[in-house]
């Protein structure tokens, strides 16, 4: 999800009951922002397993680098 829309998805759906992924997925379509972009949204179907452990050899593996953190003071 495109973090800058993020803010503009939760007022959309603020206050709203979230019971389905349907209902998630169509709120989050029905959103727009002032300059009339329009947000898309779809479900991917699918089974994902969920609570897979990784290794620290695996996760060494992956080649992160890190972003240097910036103050914010120029």
């Amino acid at each position: 999800m495109e973090h800058r829309l993020l803010c503009l998805i939760s007022l959309n759906w603020a206050g709203k009951p979230l019971r389905s992924k349907a209902q998630m997925t169509a709120l989050k379509s029905g959103t727009t922002t002032q300059t009339a972009t329009v947000v898309k949204a779809a479900q991917i179907k699918g089974v994902y397993p969920t609570r897979i452990k990784v290794s620290d050899q695996q996760i060494a593996a992956l080649n992160l680098t890190h972003r240097p953190i910036s103050s914010g003071i120029t």
